[in-house]
């Protein structure tokens, strides 16, 4: 899953360089309807979203695919729902 989500980012940043435009999708739309807005109060103040956690942790990738397509885990029937890469991120503690 990652490597298809880096592969179809890179394309997409690639079109929007060439043509300089996109086109916001019903998609675009529930992830941003998702996304952890907060004031930032730099200077004059601004809304802004956590560019490392934008829906409220770290687990990115996983996050967009729930919002984007709900149920989407169920396809991992031994419960592993990271993929090898993503599960590098985690930092898991013992004791």
């Amino acid at each position: 899953m990652i490597r298809d989500a880096e592969d179809a980012y890179r394309s997409t940043i690639s079109d929007i360089r060439r043509t300089g435009t996109f086109t916001v999708t019903a998609d675009h739309l529930k992830l941003l309807r998702a996304a952890y807005v907060d004031w930032d109060a730099c200077e004059f103040g601004a809304p802004a979203i956590d560019s490392k956690r934008p829906y409220g942790n770290g687990g990115v990738v996983r996050d967009i695919a729930n919002i984007v397509e709900p149920g989407w885990a169920s396809a991992f029937p031994d419960g592993r729902t990271t993929t090898p890469r993503e599960s590098t991120w985690t930092r898991t503690t013992t004791g």
